[in-house]
């Protein structure tokens, strides 16, 4: 289990998820950029994630690519808003704006959809059944 783990690609992204809702967010909030085409920093970021985790653990890539995403969804969405909360409020709460989920399920979907596509194709080139001769 250790070895399909990536503490790197957990932390990377996780803060890509983080800076993905502050690309999105409406510009009139700090740190905001507004732009509704967030979700292409998710599709690259995952996708770079899914190759090198493809690569990395030949023998289960799909079982890799889904711990280290998973792991990843958590500490961005749930963990990170948490930690927000305290250290800007002082107090532990889990307060997340409808925007952010909205933001978040479009980072999602792109990711998720790169992710396989990265995966999928890592392992049809090193499946010597898939070549075409």
């Amino acid at each position: 289990m250790r070895a399909l783990l990536s503490v790197p690609v957990i932390v990377a992204l996780a803060v890509l998820i983080h800076v993905d809702w502050h690309v999105a967010r409406p510009t009139h909030h700090r740190l905001s950029l507004g732009w509704s085409a967030h979700w292409t920093l998710c599709l690259i970021g995952f996708a770079l994630a899914g190759w090198y985790l493809a690569r990395r653990s030949p023998r289960a890539p799909w079982v890799a690519a889904s711990i280290n995403a998973a792991m990843a969804l958590v500490v961005g969405q749930i963990v990170e808003p948490i930690l927000e909360t305290l250290f800007d409020d002082g107090r532990l709460a889990f307060e997340v704006a409808p925007e952010r989920w909205l933001a978040f399920g479009q980072c999602l979907a792109a990711a998720g959809l790169a992710m396989a596509a990265a995966v999928a194709l890592v392992s049809a080139r090193r499946d010597p059944s898939t070549r075409r001769t």
